[in-house]
């Protein structure tokens, strides 16, 4: 995973995941791409990575941290292209550090960058999430992999599942095994494939695997250009709550991604001929744009942004991406 440079990332991580460790890998390559400054970066010890924890003996990070590090952002790098300033703990952030990192990042200087790691992004200000990209760490792929495969789940079928369901999604599936997953994307597909406007917003809604396969659907029908979709997808989706709005958005966001993957010719995780045909269809550039699109559209209903208007800016701007062919 590699994050943009501009602003402030927040990265959504796993229970359990070594969030210092991890946070300086993606910090990484932001610093520098020369090997030997890499290698400083991950080991914690390259002058241009400012990581913030706790004082010892204290839970929580005070406004002097956050202090400190504003002043040090000021100057310039002192070997890598940019300072970054890794906040591993988010939610230790006390409300004073919080206000002061917000006026940062409403005054963001050209030599930082922030990566703000937390559980729940509800742990930090909406002001703050609203000025920062925010990015979601699967599970680790080979640790829950091999989970399914141990309980006899096939290796797509578990690359699959991976990619698709949350945590807890897959932790009942742990315990209670999908006989054929194969048959369940394609059952969930030819659910979405017949539902109207309206039932599909509610499969989008509903998470797991007939989420996944409705979100596709859902794309292929915008991508299509259908205006009675737009409107009615556009109320529909209004009505339904802003945690469910945030969820709908971060599902199209990752079906993007995968469908890019494979218009970059990068070899799918699994199998998916649909998400392959929009690829065909819209090319690298168009996808990148429908990505940003959908990026700032969770960020505007994450910064409670009315959500009809958002929601009808996003489709149109798919369409008006698409009209351009």
């Amino acid at each position: 995973m590699l994050l943009t440079a501009a602003g402030a990332t927040i990265v959504i991580a796993p229970s359990g995941a070594a969030r210092i460790k991890i946070g300086r890998h993606l910090a990484a390559p932001l610093i520098s791409a020369a090997a030997h400054q890499v290698d400083l970066v991950h080991r914690g010890i390259h002058p241009d990575l400012l990581e913030i924890i706790p004082k010892t003996g204290k839970e929580k990070i005070g406004i002097d941290q956050i202090r400190d590090v504003i002043r040090r952002g000021q100057f310039s790098p002192v070997q890598g292209e940019r300072k970054v300033c890794l906040i591993p703990y988010g939610e230790a952030l006390t409300p004073e550090a919080e206000n002061a990192l917000l006026k940062v990042l409403e005054e963001p200087t050209p030599y930082i960058a922030f990566v703000i790691m937390v559980r729940d992004p509800g742990d930090l200000l909406p002001t703050i999430r609203s000025r920062s990209r925010i990015v979601r760490l699967p599970p680790t792929m080979a640790t829950v992999a091999a989970q399914l495969l141990e309980i006899g789940y096939s290796d797509v079928d578990a690359r699959y599942l991976v990619d698709v369901l949350s945590e807890s999604e897959i932790a009942s599936l742990l315990t209670a095994p999908v006989a054929d997953v194969s048959a369940r994307r394609a059952a969930a597909r030819d659910h979405a494939d017949r539902a109207t406007a309206d039932e599909l917003c509610a499969l989008v809604t509903g998470g797991g695997i007939t989420a996944r396969e409705a979100g596709v659907v859902l794309l292929a029908r915008i991508v299509d250009g259908d205006p009675a979709v737009i409107v009615t997808t556009t109320r529909t989706l209004a009505k339904r709550g802003r945690d469910e709005m945030i969820a709908f958005l971060e599902l199209e966001e990752h079906i993007i991604f995968t469908t890019l993957r494979t218009a970059a010719g990068l070899p799918p995780a699994y199998p998916d001929a649909e998400t392959a045909a929009i690829a065909r269809r819209l090319g690298m550039k168009r996808l990148i744009v429908i990505g940003h699109a959908v990026e700032e559209a969770r960020r505007a209903v994450d910064g409670y942004t009315p959500v009809e208007p958002v929601l009808l800016w996003l489709f149109l701007t798919i369409a008006g991406v698409i009209a351009d062919e």
